[in-house]
Formats: C-alpha cells, structure tokens, sequence
C-alpha cells in the first residue's frame, strides 16, 4: 500500500510539475556529478602533470578513454530512461521494472567486460610475453597506421593553417608569465 502511495505521488510529480521546474529539478544532481567529475580530472592531471610530461599525457589518454566508458553508460543509461519512461508514463510498472532491471544488469556486464578486457587481460599478456604480443600487434598496426595515414595528414594541414591564420604579429608575443598575471 505504501509503495502504491509513493509510486502515484511520483507519478503525479512527473506528470503534473511544470517541465521548466521539473527539469532543473531532475537535471541538477546530474550536472553536479558530471562537474565534480570533471573537477577530479582537472585536479589530478594537475599533480600528475608535476611528475613530468609522459605522465601528464598517461593521464590525458585516460581522460579519454574513461569518456568511452562514460559513453557506453550513457548509451545504456538514456535508452532504458527512455523506455522507462514511456512505459511509467502508460502505467505500465512491471514493464519499467524490466527494462530498469536490463538496464542494471547490462551496465554491469559491460563494466566487468571492459574491466576484464581492458584492464586484466592486457596486463596480464603483456607481462608473460611482451616480445610475442608485439609482434602479434605489429602487423594490424602498421596497416592502420597506413588507412589512417591521410587522415593524419589532413590533421597536420590543418593544424600548419591554424598556425598561420592565428601566428601574432612581431612584437605581438606574449610570454608565459604575462599570461599567467
């Protein structure tokens, strides 16, 4: 019975607040979390950054890669919110039940393989025998080092235009502790 009460007073809420109100009410702790997150990697690619270029780069590729992983919870994340919500909104609860549940289970799945084949696997190839793994990668390598080529190319073009169009002008240059004032 009280899960019935909460689960209409939850309805009402959804269906029946204003959506301006609604949204920032829902979309706050959202943006709150994805700022703290970004704050941390802000902060740590900072102390990191102390202990010498290579490092601050190691950190700056796992900014990346912890996006594609961010991306693959919100692939799953927003496909289920938005079953989800559909079916709340036909009052349908044991069917968003299901897909809340799928949704759960999925992300779950998909972080322990990424952690297995990410972060385990690798590791573990890597340190019983570095000259075989190589070796096995060189080849598919150097053929997308070679599809990839024009691509980088067409990068390099861009960033000598950048370079040009935006060079200062003599007398125009600023030096890194002007900057920093």
């Amino acid at each position: 019975m009280i899960q019935e009460d909460r689960a209409q007073a939850q309805y009402r809420k959804m269906t029946e607040t204003p959506i301006p109100k609604l949204v920032l009410t829902l979309g706050i702790p959202t943006t709150i979390s994805m700022l703290v997150t970004n704050i941390y990697n802000m902060a740590d690619t900072f102390f990191v950054g102390t202990l010498g270029t290579s490092a601050s780069g190691a950190t700056g590729v796992v900014f990346g890669l912890m996006g594609i992983i961010q991306a693959f919870g919100f692939m799953l994340g927003h496909g289920a919110g938005s079953n989800i919500s559909r079916r709340l909104g036909s009052r349908e609860v044991d069917k968003a039940r299901m897909y809340a549940a799928t949704s759960f289970y999925a992300s779950l799945g998909a972080g322990l393989l990424i952690l297995l084949f990410g972060e385990v696997s690798p590791k573990t190839l890597a340190k019983e025998s570095p000259e075989t793994i190589a070796m096995a990668v060189a080849g598919p390598l150097k053929l997308l080092m070679k599809l990839l080529g024009p691509v980088n190319a067409l990068f390099a073009l861009w960033r000598r235009l950048m370079t040009r169009v935006f060079k200062p002008k003599e007398g125009e240059s600023h030096i890194e502790a002007e900057l920093m004032n």
